[in-house]
């Protein structure tokens, strides 16, 4: 049996209010809590990230010095200043060095004879040096100190040389000697000062017969990195530490020296006091030890605590009631030193106040009903009276009674709106005879030939800008201004784009995706591509300097050029379909464009346009990459102008560059390395000249693999 219930307006508005603000009231609180905890969750990833990395630049530029200042030492020995005999030049230079690196507090040299010399900086500023010579069976160490209070609490003295401090003997002598190279030691105490510090310790080779004449140490406190993690600000409570992997704490957030004595473990063993760094299951910060713990359950506790060195783990984990977040994130690979950056804070910290606001909106959404149910009533009323003579209007149209006007009149707009609506619609179907039959039937159903579904294979050239930054500069500018510099540029480079009778495809924001050859024919297709890339470029300059006199930032444009075979036709769906490309070429060309980043270019263009347009253009050959996606090699051009526009610096330039570059394939990194740095001499601002430089430099300390093929490989887009 089927119920008919019916309900007049009034109450239907009132139990659609309730029915809708309820649950809509609920489902808004829970969705906004759950996203603003996904939010605050991702926002404390970020922030730990970002922390993570502006550690691991902190401590990189504290302790890179010391690796510089071992280059610098190395050198020495070409000239014969390391060798020993001058030893007030080694004093010298080290005090120079110590002056010119604060971060020094000791440089130690030792001999493969056994002697050995260190200059130290003391606590009020000045130098000490310490000096142990050698002679048949004893040895004698002599003390200069610039500091005559220094200088009373030492004294030279003569002892066995068995029993004479050997730095031979040493760890980071040890280390560097069987290494051949510069080396890290492990962070340890240091037992002049009792600091936490670590050694980088480089052998030194006389020239040219190779022979060791000993090794060069610098000794560095890493005290400067705990006082950083401690400045950083992390949530109300959080916490950034970092460990190596042995698991020692060896940086931890300080405020002053008195704290530094939290990362020092004091022992006695046989009576006698040991210190040495915690390691983080045994330091006295329980909350550093559970996030440590929960670690080590995370990874199954097999593979010890070297696992994450190698890749990012997020934690989470319960001390004391409280729960908390955090992160380990092992430092880069290509750095010295196997040590992780730690991050822990409360959870509390970042949700404590989204419950707080929860609670709010509860309150909030309750007033809200109480006073939609009042207006919902009052509108309620408002709406029904002129709606029933709208429905009597109604009924009158259906039964084509057009000449009868009773005129409704509410102050609601919606309801004016659709009396206006059922007057226009009398109006309309007393018309329907002029504007309707035939004719305009006709008109509509006229159309041309249906477009369908379909593609070919064809040789073109494709075309892909973007402008470098655009998010940047779009969050300086207001909506209208954005919108309207936009508009200014896109219409004047797809405006060069379609005098060089290209196709504009589409627009992906900022950036054009362009072809030519279709679905006109060129014969020219790259030429006029690599054309409208430099008018485009020329244009761009214009722009930017009338930008500039009205306040505006300025564009910077990067382009990528390829030619090849796509697949070019009528692609989408049945109700909608697009004409456009698509194949392996279109992808190298949008990868071409990102390319220019890496090289400071502004136009890339690839082997196949180079082909097509090298006999009346200008373009050099940047390298052969591997670029994301791809395994063959290519060869990269950097498009530059016209030949009419050559001039013989810039033939020169090409050429020494491309004559550097062939040297470098064939492995000859010395020769390449030579030329690349006159080109840099012609134009020090030339990025690839800088970046095959550095290159050259690697693979002249470490060489590639015999089958190197000298091609780089990209590894982002």
């Amino acid at each position: 049996m089927k119920l008919n219930i019916n309900f007049s307006l009034q109450t239907s508005v009132i139990l659609l209010l309730v029915m809708l603000i309820i649950p809509l009231s609920g489902i808004i609180m829970v969705t906004t809590y759950i996203r603003s905890a996904d939010s605050v969750r991702k926002l404390s990833d970020n922030i730990m990230e970002r922390i993570a990395s502006q550690t691991v630049e902190k401590s990189l530029n504290y302790l890179k010095p010391a690796r510089r200042g071992l280059e610098l030492s190395s050198g020495l020995a070409d000239v014969k200043i390391l060798t020993g005999d001058q030893v007030e030049e080694i004093e010298r230079y080290f005090r120079q060095l110590l002056i010119q690196y604060p971060e020094f507090i000791m440089l130690n040299y030792g001999l493969e004879d056994g002697n050995f010399m260190m200059v130290k900086r003391m606590p009020d500023g000045s130098f000490s040096t310490k000096w142990i010579q050698r002679k048949g069976h004893w040895a004698y160490t002599e003390w200069i100190h610039k500091n005559p209070e220094w200088a009373k609490k030492f004294k030279d003295k003569g002892e066995k040389a068995s029993d004479a401090y050997d730095p031979r003997k040493r760890p980071w002598y040890i280390k560097a000697k069987t290494e051949g190279k510069a080396i890290w030691t492990d962070a340890y105490i240091f037992y002049s000062d009792q600091k936490p510090g670590i050694t980088c310790a480089s052998p030194i080779y006389s020239q040219p017969d190779g022979r060791l004449i000993g090794v060069v140490g610098v000794d560095m406190g890493i005290e400067e990195i705990s006082k950083f993690v401690g400045s950083l600000k992390i949530g109300k409570t959080g916490k950034v530490f970092i460990v190596d992997n042995k698991g020692k704490v060896i940086a931890y957030p300080v405020k002053n020296d008195e704290d530094l004595k939290k990362l020092v473990q004091k022992e006695y063993i046989n009576g006698k006091m040991n210190k040495h760094l915690y390691h983080i299951e045994a330091c006295p910060d329980p909350e550093l030890v559970s996030s440590y713990r929960a670690l080590m359950k995370k990874v199954d506790n097999t593979s010890g605590f070297d696992r994450i060195l190698k890749e990012h783990e997020d934690i989470r984990f319960e001390y004391n009631g409280e729960s908390y977040i955090g992160s380990y994130d092992p430092f880069p690979d290509n750095t010295d030193w196997k040590w992780t950056i730690g991050i822990i804070l409360p959870e509390n910290d970042l949700m404590g106040d989204i419950r707080k606001n929860n609670e709010i909106s509860f309150a909030v959404s309750m007033t809200v009903l109480v006073l939609a149910l009042i207006v919902g009533i009052t509108l309620a009323r408002k709406i029904t009276k002129p709606l029933e003579r709208l429905s009597q209007e109604a009924t009158h149209i259906r039964k084509l009674k057009l000449d009868q006007k009773d005129p409704v009149v509410s102050r609601l707009t919606e309801i004016m709106r659709l009396s206006e609506s059922l007057d226009n619609m009398k109006s309309g179907l007393k018309s329907f005879e002029k504007y309707v039959p035939a004719e305009l039937v006709r008109l509509l159903m006229q159309s041309g030939l249906e477009a369908k579904l379909g593609g070919r294979k064809q040789v073109l050239t494709i075309f892909f800008s973007d402008i470098v930054g655009f998010t940047k500069i779009s969050e300086k500018l207001e909506p209208e201004v954005l919108v309207n510099v936009l508009g200014e540029y896109l219409n004047e480079m797809s405006g060069i784009v379609q005098t060089q009778q290209g196709t504009v495809d589409k627009y992906i924001g900022d950036a054009i995706m362009a072809f030519w050859g279709a679905p006109r024919l060129i014969e020219a297709h790259a030429q006029n591509a690599c054309r409208a890339a430099l008018h485009c470029s020329k244009k761009l300059k214009e722009l930017n300097e009338k930008w500039e006199k009205d306040g505006l930032p300025a564009f910077n444009t990067r382009f990528g050029i390829n030619t090849g075979e796509v697949i070019v036709g009528n692609i989408g769906c049945e109700t909608r379909m697009d004409y456009t490309v698509i194949g392996d070429n279109v992808n190298l060309a949008s990868r071409l464009e990102g390319i220019n980043k890496v090289y400071g270019t502004d136009i890339i263009i690839s082997e196949e346009t180079y082909k097509l347009v090298n006999h009346i253009m200008v373009a050099r050959i940047l390298d052969y990459v591997t670029v994301v996606g791809k395994k063959e090699t290519t060869a990269i051009y950097e498009l530059i102008c016209d030949k009419d526009y050559l001039t013989d610096d810039l033939d020169n330039f090409i050429r020494q560059y491309t004559k550097a570059l062939h040297f470098y394939e064939n492995r000859e990194f010395d020769e390449a390395l030579s030329i690349f740095t006159g080109c840099l001499e012609l134009n020090p601002e030339d990025r690839p000249s800088q970046l095959l430089c550095e290159r050259c430099e690697k693979y002249r300390k470490e060489p590639p693999p015999k089958d190197w093929s000298g091609a780089f490989t990209l590894r982002s887009k």
